[in-house]
């Protein structure tokens, strides 16, 4: 099958790359707005941390 409107689906797939690279950005602010020590989730990891031990 070929795309039918190729030009909405671009429209669509940028619409959707947009939306999720804000929700990225906002979270990287409301991140940054807090002190590290607020973080309390086990989840987190710093970037120094090994992944898997």
């Amino acid at each position: 099958g070929e795309i039918k409107l190729p030009g909405m689906a671009n429209a669509f797939y940028r619409e959707r790359v947009d939306q999720h690279l804000r929700i990225g950005m906002r979270a990287i602010e409301l991140l940054r707005r807090h002190r590290l020590d607020q973080l309390h989730s086990r989840k987190l990891r710093s970037f120094a941390e090994v992944a898997f031990q």
